[in-house]
C-alpha cells in the first residue's frame, strides 16, 4: 500500500461526499463519548473548512475543523 503525503489527502477529502463517511464501532463509541450528535459530525466534515491537518503516522491523518456551535473549539477527525 503507498503512503499518501498530506497534499494527496487534502484532495481526497476536497472530492468526499455523504457515502464517504465511515461508521465504525469505534467512531460510534467515540462520537457518544464526545459530542453525540453524528449529524454535527458529517455536516462539519463535508462543509466546513479544512483548518489543519496532521500526518500522524503510515496513512493515518488528524484532521481539524471549526466547532460550527462553538467558535473557540475545533472538531478533530482521525482517517486512516
Amino acid at each position: 500500500m503507498r503512503d499518501y503525503s498530506i497534499e494527496e489527502v487534502i484532495e481526497i477529502i476536497n472530492l468526499c461526499d455523504e457515502s464517504f463517511m465511515p461508521d465504525t464501532k469505534h467512531f460510534d463509541v467515540r462520537n457518544v463519548q464526545r459530542i453525540g450528535d453524528l449529524g454535527l459530525i458529517f455536516e462539519t466534515f463535508l462543509h466546513n473548512p479544512l483548518m489543519g491537518i496532521i500526518k500522524q503516522h503510515y496513512n493515518k491523518f488528524r484532521l481539524y475543523f471549526e466547532h460550527n456551535h462553538r467558535p473557540s473549539k475545533d472538531i478533530s477527525l482521525v482517517i486512516g
